[in-house]
């Protein structure tokens, strides 16, 4: 099972998709996480143990 983590989301619009001709909504949302609570630990202590994991989101109207 997952581990929960908590995003941000830095930026969210609701525009008109150029490719689609349909509303969308797009979002940006940020975590960071420590790589010893998902026993990533390779190559410590030479990379760092916190990661910032951007995640950009696309939602189209059907």
């Amino acid at each position: 099972m997952g581990k929960p983590v908590t995003r941000t989301v830095a930026n969210s619009q609701a525009i008109p998709s150029a490719m689609m001709k349909k509303s969308a909504l797009g979002a940006i949302a940020f975590t960071t996480i420590k790589r010893s609570e998902f026993n990533a630990e390779k190559y410590a202590p030479y990379v760092g143990d916190e990661v910032r994991i951007g995640i950009a989101n696309e939602a189209v109207s059907p």
